[in-house]
């Protein structure tokens, strides 16, 4: 069975989106990495949960975006295609940590599949 395991949250103004969540939630929100405009959202470390980031929004159509991880990103865009959804980015290296790719399922929502690099390490 699969798991959502990473969300991700489209912002305009990244100083507004991280004192907002920073400040109502009370997330730990800091940059990742050398991705200016991607900025990691740790949501705390007591009872079940995930984490996620805050990056900057580049097509307006897409919202809150959920990652299910899947032990083949190109066996599940094969299952995800083959059911009726469209990919809208195809697999891409996040170097360090695995791949993913976003489809939009038949219903019009995008999701997000990951494959960890080093299986079983969520």
């Amino acid at each position: 069975m699969t798991r959502i395991v990473h969300f991700e949250i489209p912002y305009d103004d990244a100083a507004r989106a991280k004192a907002f969540y920073s400040d109502v939630f009370e997330w730990d929100v800091q940059g990742w990495g050398e991705e200016p405009d991607y900025q990691l959202a740790t949501t705390g470390t007591d009872g079940p949960g995930i984490d996620g980031a805050l990056y900057r929004r580049r097509h307006p159509d897409v919202g809150i975006l959920n990652y299910v991880e899947v032990p083949s990103v190109d066996d599940f865009v094969a299952k995800v295609v083959a059911a009726g959804a469209e990919l809208v980015q195809e697999r891409t290296a996040i170097p360090g940590v695995g791949f993913s790719a976003v489809f939009r399922d038949p219903e019009g929502n995008y999701m997000g599949l990951f494959e960890s690099e080093s299986p079983n390490a969520s």
